[in-house]
């Protein structure tokens, strides 16, 4: 329920506390999440990271699609979407970016969610993959048949993915619409009613033929199967009616064990130590050493699992880690095996309705996919409910450049709130940490948020 907001400006001067170079805070979000942030003021270096405990039993983690389709005919960014809004569609607690993605929003590497393929793998890059009691990271292969009879098989060449000259790729309906930039293109529409696995096979019912065309939309309960070049005159006479069997299957891991999964690279840690093999995932020794924003994925020996985001391009603030630096952090984390996820004005981590890091964008970046996290109380922040006891935020309404005040959250009869349930957020001219100290940088305004037993309180901080 979102609360009233209401801001209670104080007259006193807030007093002067010296702080040391580094400090760090934990607040309990969930059963089975935590969530860590860490200042350095001397890099200056600010860390936002996720603790999931999947053996507590509480809390569950899904890889989720943005606008939930690979394709979405519209505007460029059409299905992409931010990290905040698939928290906040899917009733999510939070979240972090995940893969890779070009224009169109496709996810670069694998993707498997609740055992359905939804984006092949590239072989060069690494994956996390988990399931019941299962963690792991490594990579995965491809291989995939459209079998009609005894004389045409067609090769697959991908799922969900741009078809290109001489390719045959079959789009399910988390795919949102067949796409192809080849010529000849046929598409093969299949009434396919079950979820592709990521390892197994499924028959589907051919229907129809459609030509000349580079976008089709999938219906529910359909896939096409898109073929440009040589073969593609063999799906015409399958058309009307014929079984097709679709084969898929997944190697590198031990697949049987995986319901989801999420492509990112390169890899940089392996058994407890920094391993970087760039050349081998295709990236340049430049991504490597320059300092960016950054997110990644770890799990400790423990079993539990980190998701971090370092913020970065914001020189009074936080500028960003190498591949190294980022190593270094999840290895202080515990982790024993972690990879690296997009980054840049990608990075992004939202938690219980804000977002908690300060992306290097002016907002939240859309994006392909993200790994959020699912407990047994969804966020609700779509209604005022007058009976719940009015929150606020005290502190001053505006600060000089360069000053920090504390700022606390009180009930309607100045009963402070005890900060270990409150999540700080700011946007605009200023930082905040967890403790509620919130540091003016530039002249302007900041946003002040805090969210707090099921509702987001905000203000505006001028800066002068």
């Amino acid at each position: 329920m979102r609360r009233h907001l209401i801001f209670c400006l104080i007259a006193a001067a807030a007093a002067v506390s010296t702080h040391a170079q580094s400090r760090s805070w934990e607040k309990l979000v969930a059963p089975g999440i935590l969530y860590r942030m860490e200042v350095d003021v001397t890099k200056p270096m600010m860390i936002h990271a996720i603790r999931w405990t999947p053996a507590a039993k509480t809390a569950s983690a899904q890889p989720v699609l943005g606008a939930d389709r690979v394709f979405v005919t519209g505007e460029s960014i059409a299905s992409r979407e931010s990290v905040p809004d698939m928290v906040l569609r899917t009733k999510a607690i939070g979240g972090i970016n995940a893969d890779f993605f070009p224009w169109t929003g496709d996810p670069l590497g694998a993707m498997i969610r609740e055992g359905q393929l939804i984006s092949t793998p590239d072989p060069r890059r690494s994956v996390f993959v988990w399931g019941e009691d299962y963690l792991d990271l490594g990579r995965l292969e491809f291989a995939g048949k459209a079998i009609a009879d005894e004389e045409t098989t067609i090769i697959l060449t991908g799922v969900n993915q741009m078809c290109h000259e001489d390719e045959a790729v079959l789009f399910t309906e988390a795919g949102g619409e067949a796409r192809s930039e080849g010529d000849e293109v046929i598409h093969l529409v299949l009434e396919m009613p079950e979820k592709l696995p990521a390892t197994g096979s499924v028959t589907a019912t051919t229907k129809h033929v459609v030509g000349d065309s580079k976008t089709v939309r999938v219906e529910p309960g359909h896939a096409i199967l898109t073929v440009s070049g040589k073969q593609s005159k063999e799906l015409i006479a399958l058309s009307g009616g014929k079984e097709i069997e679709l084969r898929v299957n997944l190697k590198g891991v031990e697949v049987e064990k995986v319901q989801n999964a999420i492509g990112g690279g390169p890899a940089i840690l392996s058994a407890g130590q920094v391993a970087l093999n760039l050349a081998a995932e295709g990236f340049a020794q430049k991504f490597a050493d320059t300092k960016h924003p950054r997110t990644a994925v770890g799990k400790t020996a423990s079993g539990d699992v980190w998701l971090v985001v370092v913020d970065g391009r914001q020189p009074d603030i936080s500028v960003g880690a190498t591949l190294g630096e980022l190593a270094d952090i999840m290895i202080r984390l515990g982790c024993v095996e972690a990879m690296n996820l997009d980054g840049g004005g990608s990075s992004t981590l939202a938690l219980n309705g804000v977002v908690l890091n300060r992306p290097s964008d002016p907002k939240p970046r859309p994006v392909s996919n993200a790994i959020l996290l699912y407990g047994p109380q969804p966020l609700e922040l779509v209604v005022e409910d007058p009976e719940l006891p009015t929150l606020v935020i005290t502190g001053k309404a505006q600060l000089s450049q360069g000053a920090s005040h504390a700022y606390s959250v009180a009930d309607e009869e100045g009963v402070l709130i005890p900060n270990t349930e409150i999540l700080w957020s700011a946007i605009g001219a200023g930082w905040v940490d967890q403790g509620g100290r919130f540091t003016a940088v530039n002249q302007g305004e900041a946003k002040l948020r805090a969210a707090v037993r099921g509702g987001v309180l905000e203000v505006t901080v001028r800066i002068e």
